[in-house]
């Protein structure tokens, strides 16, 4: 079956409508869940940005439990000239220690729980608002370049669709054609042989034959190359390929006028948004790098407990060391209105003025990015408005080529015509045929480039909704 026929019959075929390739499209391609999960990082980053209004708590035990040991001795080196400070220490203190004129050997074994928590809260920080917009300014952005993404890949996923809609008309009208081309070939080959005609018109009829046949070769390999860049956009199932369920048709005329379609273009652009958000951005992180410079205000706690206990200073030999031990507590807290004022020598002042300069830059950009969608949506207009109009005209020729194209096959059948004028007419309803599938494509293509470039979509499409449903 010529109409049937595939290069990649091994692979699965599904058939699925336009709408319904663009809504899998939103829902399965990569590069959407991408910057959707672009979306749900930058959120937190705005989230972690917010934390800086509350208070820091660090609660902690440096060590939580010690136990310490030092074993101390002294001898004297001459311990008669010696003997007279040694008396005088020995009756002005009974305690033995390093600092006693005196032979000793002590040890000390002691262990201590030592506890803290200190409480930090920021009052003034005038780093702190800057930062937080400048996060939200991002996430802005990310939406943006999330949607202008969708935009761009429903456009690019109705440019195959109708591709492979064209491939496919091409096919189907080409099957009637060689069938009757092979009929005619028959015909005058019988011709031949019985000497009404010439082997020169049956040449031309066989190689009209081959020409059809080598058109509907390219016309399969297109079907397929464009039912691939299809499956790629919409799907993740390598093993299938999405085929088009209905066929060619001419699209609903765009009725929005020129300059309302321009006035869209700018005000929903989101290409020029996502410039104007990160130019935000960048502003705000400038003011956050300026505010550095002022002093920061603070309220604090710290609150502390310890607890020692064990032997201090007991005389190795002696066996009673009761007189030696203790046990301590130490709590007890502090709390106050501090300040910090840094200088870093300057560099945040060049922070925030390469900061500023980059959002003039992304300024700049955004005015670029308006304007080419200004000239974009400009030029789709025009090109849906004439795509339109050819239509019209090429429908008209199909139709006149057609009918002159069956009236002289049969002529040509009872050798009533010569071969060289069906070609001819044979050449002419392929042209018009291909003049009407360009047109139809190209209306269908330009109609989904403007919906791209006015940033909107067709009616009953909600890009939000489907998202949302999806949950991805």
């Amino acid at each position: 079956n010529i109409e049937q026929d595939s290069y990649t019959d091994e692979t699965e075929k599904i058939s699925m409508t336009l709408d319904e390739c663009i809504k899998k499209a939103l829902l399965n391609n990569p590069i959407i869940k991408k910057y959707y999960f672009d979306i749900k990082s930058q959120r937190e980053l705005f989230n972690a940005a917010r934390t800086k209004w509350l208070p820091t708590i660090q609660f902690e035990g440096d060590p939580a439990l010690t136990q310490y040991y030092d074993a101390t001795s002294q001898d004297l080196i001459n311990k008669n000239t010696a003997s007279n400070i040694f008396e005088k220490a020995r009756s002005s203190s009974d305690s033995v220690n390093s600092t006693s004129f005196n032979e000793y050997d002590v040890f000390s074994l002691e262990q201590e729980i030592s506890i803290d928590l200190y409480v930090y809260w920021n009052i003034f920080d005038a780093t702190r608002t800057p930062s937080i917009k400048s996060e939200w300014e991002l996430i802005k952005q990310d939406q943006n370049i999330l949607k202008l993404t969708a935009r761009k890949l429903l456009a690019e996923v109705t440019e195959a669709y109708v591709k492979a809609q064209g491939a496919t008309k091409i096919i189907k009208e080409l099957k009637p054609l060689i069938d009757i081309s092979i009929e005619s070939e028959i015909e005058l080959k019988k011709q031949l042989d019985i000497g009404y005609t010439d082997i020169g018109q049956v040449s031309q009829a066989q190689t009209q034959v081959l020409n059809l046949l080598n058109t509907l070769a390219i016309a399969k390999g297109d079907r397929e190359r464009y039912s691939a860049i299809l499956t790629s956009l919409v799907s993740d199932e390598t093993n299938k390929m999405i085929i088009p369920a209905d066929y060619l048709k001419t699209p609903e005329e765009y009725i929005v006028s020129i300059e309302d379609a321009i006035k869209a273009s700018i005000e929903n652009n989101e290409l020029s948004k996502a410039y104007i958000d990160e130019a935000e951005s960048a502003e705000w992180s400038a003011t956050a790098y300026e505010n550095s410079y002022l002093p920061k205000l603070y309220l604090y706690l710290n609150w502390y407990y310890g607890n020692s206990w064990g032997i201090s200073d007991a005389d190795v030999n002696s066996p009673d060391i009761a007189s030696n031990s203790y046990y301590g507590v130490d709590k007890g807290y502090y709390a106050g209105l501090g300040f910090t004022w840094d200088f870093d020598g300057g560099e945040n002042i060049y922070n925030a003025k390469s900061k500023r300069a980059n959002a003039q830059s992304l300024r700049q950009s955004a005015k670029s990015a308006e304007l080419d969608f200004v000239g974009k949506t400009r030029e789709n207009y025009i090109e849906h408005k004439r795509a339109l109009q050819s239509i019209q005209i090429a429908s008209e020729a199909v139709k006149t080529s057609k009918n002159n194209l069956t009236v002289l096959q049969l002529r040509s059948r009872y050798g009533l015509q010569d071969v060289t004028t069906t070609v001819q007419a044979f050449n002419l309803y392929n042209e018009s045929l291909n003049q009407w599938i360009d047109a139809v494509e190209q209306a269908n293509i330009s109609l989904a480039n403007l919906y791209r470039y006015t940033s909107t979509f067709p009616e009953g499409l909600d890009l939000d909704q489907i998202l949302t449903k999806g949950e991805i």
